[in-house]
């Protein structure tokens, strides 16, 4: 709603899993995420992390001041397929919300709301976007993300991109089964995609900005922003 009456909005991270971190400090990563937007972000290039860490499942007094537990990032960008540069305006979110968006798995009046608005973007708005997608918490099992992949196709904003950027699965699992429906279902397109990028629900993250112009170089691991 805030992209379509033209405010610059960012997606993620957010006030209580980010910099409500219950470790001493936010995480390192997205701790520089958020700071960079306070100053000029324009010449930024957003590089992988370094390491990934597993979601918590202990939230109780005990687990404050403790940290979570990391690991070594093996992967870094994956170019899935298409040229390894490109370029284009950022537009995306969360799959299984977008999902639900068009599956009308939402309550009676937000189902209302998101048809009369027109809030999930027409199939002219996505021309030129570099589409952003990411899996939620849900960890949803591998046919459920051909699914909701495939319900997106159909409203045919996949014809008009320039590019996809996926974000990194949580807790990397389905890592290889989830690459390999992108690749099945985004084989039929010509545009770049390219994996495991620090964002949505995986931590760390960085946030992106809603609308923002970005080049994509996929060799040299970065994503610069076009001012």
């Amino acid at each position: 709603m805030f992209y379509k009456l033209g405010l610059q909005t960012f997606y993620g991270p957010a006030f209580i899993t980010d910099l409500g971190e219950i470790a001493d400090e936010m995480l390192p990563y997205t701790k520089q995420t958020f700071e960079r937007y306070f100053v000029d972000y324009t010449t930024w290039k957003i590089k992988p992390s370094p390491v990934w860490y597993e979601e918590r499942t202990d939230f109780s007094k005990r687990a404050v001041g403790t940290n979570r537990i990391s690991h070594l990032e093996l992967h870094g960008y994956k170019l899935l397929q298409g040229q390894d540069t490109f370029s284009g305006e950022f537009l995306g979110g969360c799959l299984e919300s977008m999902y639900k968006m068009l599956s009308k798995q939402k309550k009676i009046d937000e189902v209302e709301i998101i048809e009369r608005y027109s809030i999930f973007p027409s199939c002219e708005q996505w021309q030129g976007k570099v589409m952003f997608l990411e899996t939620c918490e849900d960890q949803s099992a591998p046919a459920l993300v051909k699914e909701m992949l495939t319900t997106i196709e159909r409203t045919g904003a996949f014809n008009k991109l320039k590019g996809v950027l996926i974000g990194k699965p949580q807790d990397e699992r389905y890592y290889q089964e989830y690459k390999e429906i992108y690749l099945e279902v985004f084989g039929h397109y010509d545009f770049p995609v390219l994996y495991n990028v620090n964002f949505g629900h995986a931590t760390p993250r960085i946030a992106l900005p809603y609308g923002a112009k970005v080049l994509v170089k996929a060799n040299e691991q970065t994503i610069e922003f076009m001012i």
